[in-house]
């Protein structure tokens, strides 16, 4: 079961609605709907499922974690985001997941979901640090992410981290 977001209505390039889907522009979510639309995406006796650690399909226990997260931390983010990035990015992790692990197809909306709140709202890098060794650099406050894996692909695209160069 893919996820829907809703985005609210508003042009960057100020034409209305009908003129916004003339001219191709984004819509915009604030991250705070982003955040909403990712909570009510999963079912109040899921929630008590992963809390518990019982939910019938398999969830990493970094995916498990980050969504769990999301659900302690509330709705309280500043910010936007694209709507057709959140799009896109759900888009491409759902066909690689069904190409990939096609034997657990339900569990695929909560690494969908997981990877959507640590790319938008906490703007981590989509895997756990340990998979691919990813390095953090921090300096006035700022986190930078360098990962050996990264590559060009679609979904990697969408990820915060930057190439790292190993020589």
């Amino acid at each position: 079961m893919k996820a829907h977001f809703q985005t609210y209505q508003r042009c960057r390039c100020r034409h209305d609605t009908v003129g916004h889907f003339a001219c191709g522009k984004a819509q915009y979510m604030t991250k705070s709907q982003l955040a909403e639309n990712i909570i009510k995406s999963i079912e109040k006796n899921e929630w008590q499922q992963l809390q518990e650690g019982t939910l019938e399909v398999p969830v990493s226990e970094h995916n498990r974690t980050v969504l769990l997260e999301l659900h302690q931390a509330g709705v309280d983010y500043t910010g936007e985001v694209c709507d057709k990035d959140v799009h896109k990015l759900s888009d491409a992790v759902y066909e690689f997941l069904k190409e990939t692990w096609c034997s657990e197809p339900e569990a695929h909306k909560f690494v969908v979901l997981a990877c959507l709140v640590l790319t938008f709202l906490k703007e981590e890098p989509m895997h756990p640090k340990d998979k691919v060794q990813y390095r953090v650099v921090g300096h006035d406050g700022i986190k930078e992410y360098f990962c050996p894996a990264k590559t060009d692909g679609v979904i990697c695209n969408y990820c915060v981290a930057k190439k790292l160069e190993i020589q």
